[in-house]
């Protein structure tokens, strides 16, 4: 015991348990009823792919999505064989939301083109 203190790996005789363990276990409620917690389903969905094989340089504008990029390496076959980057794109599942995708080339531009009302449009 007196070992474990001279090497600072246990605590002093005078320590106050009582404290520490109400602690930990306020720690452990709180993560219990984070994940108890229900969170709003994200409106986004993946829509599109694409595989950039010969992009040298590719311009992203994009307005309130998320863009995912994809080690084939964790995909099944044959998309695992593939020594090209692949790109997700998530945006909203609305009428005026589109994504402009030029590919063919070195230079791969997307564009998310969103016509929603200002007061949809980041909801």
């Amino acid at each position: 015991n007196r070992t474990g203190q001279r090497l600072k790996i246990l605590p002093p005789e005078s320590a106050k348990y009582t404290q520490f363990f109400f602690l930990v276990s306020l720690c452990v409620a709180a993560i219990i009823m984070t994940n108890l917690l229900e969170f709003p389903e994200p409106t986004c969905v993946w829509r599109q792919e694409h595989f950039l094989d010969t992009a040298a340089y590719v311009h992203l504008s994009l307005d309130a999505c998320t863009v995912r990029f994809v080690p084939a390496s964790s995909k099944s076959h044959p998309e695992n064989q593939v020594s090209s980057i692949k790109i997700n794109f998530a945006y909203q599942d609305s009428y005026g939301i589109t994504l402009d995708a030029q590919t063919c080339g070195a230079n791969a531009t997307f564009m998310l083109v969103n016509q929603l009302r200002d007061a949809e449009k980041y909801k």
